[in-house]
Parts: structure tokens; C-alpha cells; sequence
């Protein structure tokens, strides 16, 4: 396990920088994405892709081969990743979004990207 000391990346986070990526602009790529793991958690890690939040890549998408147990055996904080757009929800007035990443490529998974149907209505 990783000690606590060690959890985190260092870094100043401001959604408001207009060189941040706004976070409809992700749900159109299924293309992989450069993410720095920012933090770990017993659930899996946050990923910075330089978008409006971060998002979570749980234990059950950074492998399509083995059980994950613990996030620092795949990734650790400030390692650069490639990640593919698992799911996104858009920010609402109560809700500031949700984005989740998977580490397994989108021709090897047995799911589909899901995008949220507030987003498809909002995005015609």
C-alpha cells in the first residue's frame, strides 16, 4: 500500500483557466486522452486531463486481464497515462459533473462509452 505521504500531486487546479478543456468537448473522442494521475484512493485514481474537473479511473477499468486490488500496482501519482472517455455528465446548476476513465481500450472492452442522455440532448 501506498503511504498517505504519497497519495497526491501538488498542483494548482483553476476550472475557471480558459486553457482548460470544457468538459463537452471530451464526450466526442474515443480516442485516448494524456491524463496525470493527480491522487489515489482505495477506489481507484483521479485523473487530470486537462478539463473543467478531474476524473475518476476506478480499480475495475485499469484492467481488462486481472482483479486490481490496489491503484499504486498500475498507476502512481504524476505518472502520464493514456485513458479513454468511460463516461461523462455534464454540469448542471446542483451538480458540478462526472467524468470516468477506463484504461482498457474501446476495440477490447465488452461495454460502450456512455454519455449521458442530458448531454446528447444538450449537444443537438
Amino acid at each position: 500500500m501506498v503511504e498517505k505521504r504519497e497519495l497526491r500531486v501538488k498542483r494548482k487546479l483553476d476550472t475557471h483557466d480558459p486553457t482548460r478543456v470544457p468538459l463537452t468537448s471530451l464526450a466526442a473522442t474515443t480516442d485516448s486522452i494524456v491524463g496525470q494521475v493527480i491522487s489515489l484512493t482505495q477506489f481507484g485514481s483521479y485523473i487530470d486531463v486537462n478539463s473543467t474537473i478531474d476524473g475518476l479511473l476506478h480499480l475495475r477499468d485499469m484492467s481488462a486481464d486481472a482483479f486490481v486490488s490496489d491503484p499504486s500496482d498500475v498507476v502512481r501519482p504524476g505518472d502520464e497515462i493514456n485513458v479513454y472517455v468511460k463516461y461523462m455528465e455534464p454540469a448542471t446548476i446542483t451538480n458540478k459533473g462526472k467524468l470516468a476513465f477506463t484504461l482498457i481500450e474501446p476495440s477490447t472492452r465488452t461495454f460502450s462509452t456512455q454519455v449521458s442522455a442530458k448531454h446528447r440532448a444538450a449537444s443537438i
